[in-house]
């Protein structure tokens, strides 16, 4: 029994390796990239960090409406103060972490405006969020007239967002 030895021109061995490649990027890169209502998107810089800002800024109006609510909770509720006391120290630094992380947060120059309305929405958070720490355990009427300014504020800024694309 004698072997044969076929062999394979190398042009057309490259040209079948290189086929299978762009098969399999082709494949991938449809499944990973992004999409619009027309279809795939071009992700330039600046189109990249405005998204990084909307889906950051539409994890900070979520969490600014943990707090509030919270915030609300502790104000009308009667009880035990010691631990209201301590779950409006505990609210009063999240708010303080949310507004520190949203002041170091570099937004794009098309994103501005929106960025400043969140620092003032994280603002009146951290206002609400002092009033109702200092105040625990003190009947306060001006406390609801702040939670409802404070709750307006940061609809401003979730309407803002929802309209710049943010936010479903």
């Amino acid at each position: 029994m004698t072997a044969t030895e076929i062999e394979v021109p190398r042009r057309l061995l490259i040209g079948a390796v290189s086929l299978v490649l762009l098969a399999i990027f082709t494949i991938v890169g449809l499944a990973v990239s992004p999409r619009g209502a027309d279809g795939p998107l071009v992700l330039t810089p600046e189109r990249r960090a405005v998204l990084r800002f909307l889906r950051a800024a539409d994890g900070w109006a979520g969490e600014m409406d943990l707090i509030l609510g919270d915030l609300d909770a502790i104000a009308r509720s009667t009880g035990d103060i010691y631990n209201r006391s301590q779950q409006a120290i505990r609210l009063r630094e999240r708010a303080g972490s949310l507004a520190g992380r949203i002041d170091a947060f570099k937004a794009p120059a098309a994103m501005m405006a929106i960025h400043s309305l969140a620092r003032e929405a994280a603002g009146a958070v951290l206002q609400y969020a002092d009033a109702v720490n200092g105040h625990v355990g003190v009947p306060r009427t001006d406390i609801e007239q702040l939670s409802e300014q404070t709750h307006e504020t940061v609809e401003q800024f979730r309407e803002t967002l929802h309209a710049a694309g943010g936010l479903p």
